[in-house]
């Protein structure tokens, strides 16, 4: 037992590190308590140095990402030891409310002594039928409109859970048109990459199922505005057109000098870093492709920092797909991925994503 002061937390080694962690907490005084699911907590631990500071002081930041390693390395072989106790838990039903005492219900001990209770039990009244007796006709028509029913609601009816795959990927090159400057197209691609999310019948959640995609409850899910979700998709190609064009010393404003980018139904920020690359590629003589094909993900800002982005394990799996020569990502998201035959590239901002090209 131990005594937390303000501003401290409980509970994050084992959402960190996957593993048990029972703990109960009082309030001794009146308190404000901030709640955080895994969700929240992992992401703000892998994009906030502060927070990393906050829940593991004692470990520097660049040293962070291999002690969460260790920590789930723990969490694994604790659950090895875990047991549930031998006399069983109490259903949802049988659980106290509030201010009054739980009294466990006795539970036979043997299967002998379950018997002799079973039979204790009064006798069940006789079953009457709910409805009265068909005809073998009426009975005909009535399993045809269900069977129909069933099969209606089978490819009609939306179920509330998400299935999430990897979207196509597609070359970025395709998407920019330059005008007024020589324009120098690379023989490779880049590959922008993308996740789809749908709602799914239950013919698509079997199909969904079958292809090995992620199901998950929608409550679980973020729900975006779709317009405000497209917007940050055009955003994010006008960063990447500042950050490519100042990288390439190109006065925007330069007489006849213009980019336009191919309108497509995606959306947040996540092409960003896969923009800057393309067009910069496109503004200089030196193909930095060299005849392959580049995944690449990451948000980007105006300083040319990449950020984080979601669903980076589909995304892997979509570059893997295409036969990408290697996959370049956010670093703080790029050590968490398995290990495979895709070379994995962390990159910090877009200097650095340049350098990788040239030392690949």
């Amino acid at each position: 037992m131990s005594t937390l002061l303000a501003g401290t937390c409980v509970g994050h080694i084992a959402i960190l590190g996957l593993g048990p962690q029972p703990a109960t907490v009082w309030t001794a005084t009146t308190s404000l308590v901030f709640l955080l699911g895994h969700r929240e907590l992992v992401g703000a631990f892998f994009t906030m140095q502060s927070v990393r500071g906050g829940l593991l002081p004692d470990v520097p930041d660049d040293e962070a990402l291999a002690h969460v390693r260790t920590l789930r390395a723990t969490g694994r072989e604790a659950w090895k030891h875990v047991t549930l106790p031998k006399s069983g838990l109490p259903s949802n039903s049988a659980w106290p409310k509030a201010g009054r005492a739980y009294r466990p219900r006795r539970v036979p001990g043997t299967l002998s002594a379950a018997v002799a209770a079973f039979g204790r039990a009064p006798p069940l009244a006789p079953a009457r039928p709910l409805l009265p007796a068909l005809s073998r006709r009426a009975k005909v028509a009535a399993a045809a409109v269900a069977v129909a029913a069933l099969a209606g609601g089978v490819f009609t009816y939306h179920l509330p859970i998400l299935v999430v795959r990897a979207g196509r990927p597609f070359n970025a090159v395709d998407d920019i048109e330059i005008r007024g400057v020589p324009v120098y197209r690379p023989h490779g691609q880049y590959l922008v990459l993308s996740v789809d999310v749908e709602r799914p019948t239950l013919a698509g959640l079997v199909g969904g199922i079958g292809e090995h995609r992620r199901v998950m409850a929608t409550r679980n899910a973020v729900r975006r505005d779709p317009k405000q979700y497209r917007e940050l998709y055009r955003k994010s190609e006008a960063i990447a057109a500042a950050v490519a064009e100042r990288s390439a010393g190109i006065d925007p404003g330069a007489p006849a000098f213009s980019i336009r980018f191919r309108r497509r139904p995606l959306g947040g920020p996540s092409a960003g870093l896969t923009y800057a690359l393309a067009k910069a590629d496109l503004l200089d003589p030196q193909d930095r492709t060299q005849g392959r094909a580049i995944a690449v993900t990451g948000t980007l800002g105006l300083d040319g920092s990449v950020g984080v982005v979601g669903g980076l394990e589909w995304k892997a799996d979509a570059a893997r797909s295409r036969r990408a020569a290697m996959l370049l990502a956010p670093k703080a998201e790029a050590g968490l991925l398995p290990r495979t035959s895709l070379p994995v590239r962390g990159v910090q901002d877009f200097s650095e994503a340049l350098a990788s090209l040239r030392a690949a």
